[in-house]
């Protein structure tokens, strides 16, 4: 088997998956600018051993996006097993088993984060899983399903039992969802009891943030989500920060245009018109956030259709950031 710590350098930076975020494009823009480990984004594993188009398409990948870790959802130990063994000859890096998702559409048959409800059964998933693989298994939790009914730390143990390799934390119960502030102090506990590789998550939006969870937990990773939204340079800049002492500035205007310009045309690529202006849309907002007329700007791109009406309103919008640099 493959060692975990091919896929967990020392003070890791991991890419969470996000559903409806974290495709080929995004993970890469993430991959150049210093991410370590990168996950797909949540795939059912009924869909996958189904054979449907849309859960295939979620595990494509870039050649130089490795290591990444494909993640799965579901409740049955079989197919959950059988789909973890697709992943593998698919030449992921790692599969990991997503038991923290708060959906209500996930957790209302069963998966995600109701597994935690559940403990036998998830026990018996990754038992199955683990026999069908000979690459590293993780999984994603959460610290309970409510403030009243916190488990990781006896997930985190049944883990280590049942052969897994790593497990991400958010220290947020199901029932908090986003809310609330992420109790790091479960990270620290739980790595002071395994030996399993530990990733923390939760909170972290700065560089600063991911050094002092890493200082606080003593965990072997960290993993951002919501941190990258249009801010790919919290990898590279924490990277600095870890292993070189030094305060990386933010990205110039010139930088992030460069990197707009770049992830829109490996986005199109990937999904096509017009749904790829469509879903690029959200990634504009988090970009321009706090700039001048970005509100009025999304606006426009949602009447766009084409690549080149597309390209037009950017460069438009981008000669209107420049005018009013140039006035300051």
């Amino acid at each position: 088997m493959p060692e975990t710590r091919t896929l967990i350098p020392p003070k890791a930076l991991v890419l969470a998956p996000m559903a409806g975020i974290t495709d080929p494009p995004y993970r890469l823009a993430a991959r150049e600018k210093g991410v370590d480990l990168a996950y797909t984004q949540m795939v059912s594993a009924v869909g996958l051993v189904k054979g449907n188009n849309g859960c295939s398409r979620l595990l494509e990948v870039y050649p130089q996006e490795g290591p990444l870790m494909g993640q799965l959802y579901g409740t049955d130990p079989a197919v959950l097993a059988e789909a973890a063994a697709r992943v593998q000859e698919m030449g992921f890096d790692g599969v990991d088993i997503n038991v923290g998702c708060p959906a209500a559409k996930v957790v209302k048959k069963g998966g995600g984060a109701a597994l935690l409800r559940e403990p036998k059964r998830l026990q018996e998933i990754l038992k199955r899983v683990r026999d069908a693989l000979h690459i590293p298994l993780g999984i994603k939790i959460r610290s309970g399903w409510h403030e009243g009914s916190i488990n990781a730390l006896e997930i985190v143990q049944m883990a280590e039992d049942c052969g897994v390799d790593l497990v991400a934390i958010h220290p947020r119960s199901r029932s908090q969802k986003f809310g609330g502030e992420a109790d790091w102090g479960l990270i620290r506990q739980a790595k002071g009891r395994t030996g399993l590789k530990i990733i923390g998550n939760g909170d972290v939006r700065t560089p600063e943030d991911a050094v002092r969870m890493l200082d606080e937990t003593g965990c072997d990773g960290v993993m951002i989500g919501r941190g990258s939204w249009g801010n790919p340079w919290i990898f590279e800049r924490t990277q600095g920060l870890i292993h070189k002492g030094q305060v990386i500035p933010p990205p110039t205007w010139e930088d992030k245009k460069r990197i707009i310009l770049r992830h829109l045309e490996m986005h199109l690529e990937h999904n096509g018109t017009p749904w790829g202006i469509l879903s690029f849309i959200k990634h504009v907002g988090w970009y321009l956030k706090g700039y001048p007329a970005a509100a009025d700007f999304r606006g426009r791109l949602n009447t766009i259709r084409t690549k080149d009406g597309l390209r037009r309103e950017m460069e438009a919008y981008f000669r209107h950031i420049e005018s009013a640099k140039g006035r300051n």
